[in-house]
Parts: C-alpha cells; sequence; structure tokens
C-alpha cells in the first residue's frame, strides 16, 4: 500500500488583498476556467485511481446542489459545525464519496489510512480558511 500521494492547493486571487472571494462567491464567471478546472481536478494519469478534494464548509455551500461533489471520486467537506448528516449533495451523487471531517490534518489522515492505494492526487479548493 503506497503512501505517495500527491497534494495540490487551487487558488484564484481576486484583488491586491489577495482576497479568494466575495460574499461566498467568485466574483467572476469564467465558463471556460471552470471548464479547465473540472478537466484538472477529475483526471488521473493512473485509470484505476481517483482523486480527492478538501473543501472547506463554505465553499462546499457556495457550489450549487447540482455541482455537488465536484469530483466523481472522494470529496472531504473541512468544517467544525457540520456533520455527515448534513450534507447535501446532488441525487445523482454516490452518498459515500463525501465525508466532513473537522480538520486540514485530519482530513489528509483519513485519505492516507483509508484511500492511499486509490487516490492519486489530494486537491485542496479552499476557502481561505484552508489555506491559512
Amino acid at each position: 500500500m503506497s503512501k505517495n500521494i500527491e497534494f495540490d492547493a487551487i487558488a484564484a486571487m481576486c484583488n491586491e488583498t489577495r482576497g479568494i472571494a466575495k460574499n461566498n462567491a467568485l466574483p467572476w464567471s469564467v465558463s471556460n476556467d471552470y471548464e479547465y478546472f473540472k478537466r484538472v481536478v477529475r483526471t488521473t494519469r493512473d485509470e484505476g485511481k481517483i482523486n480527492a478534494m478538501i473543501i472547506g464548509r463554505l465553499s462546499w455551500e457556495s457550489l450549487s446542489i447540482d455541482e455537488r461533489p465536484i469530483l466523481p471520486g472522494l470529496t472531504v467537506i473541512i468544517s467544525s459545525k457540520m456533520s455527515n448528516s448534513d450534507i447535501v449533495m446532488s441525487k445523482d451523487a454516490k452518498p459515500d464519496s463525501v465525508v466532513v471531517i473537522k480538520s486540514i490534518v485530519q482530513a489528509i489522515e483519513y485519505i492516507k489510512s483509508n484511500f492511499s492505494d486509490r487516490v492519486e492526487t489530494i486537491y485542496s479548493l479552499g476557502g481561505s480558511e484552508i489555506y491559512r
């Protein structure tokens, strides 16, 4: 069982103060950017592997329900206020593909302990609390 999983952070800064979003949403809408983002996080070099996404609760809630989860792989929501029973996602999503964990350290350990043989890359989508 391999413990080598790549970790990438994805951030789009919208001003000189390095703001990531405004009012819990991106301050722009560029469909080509979003399509590129989805292609990057969904693609694996090894077809037998999946990617994992770490996302903060507010960023998760900013996604439309139809877009939850973005990945067909594993999504870990970081939240001290939310539990697994609070997860709302698209009707087509697999219920076991999204989990709530209290911290980013615990999230990485959860992924490494339970999915190290299946996850190729962990993507951190943010928001600002996750990057902090």
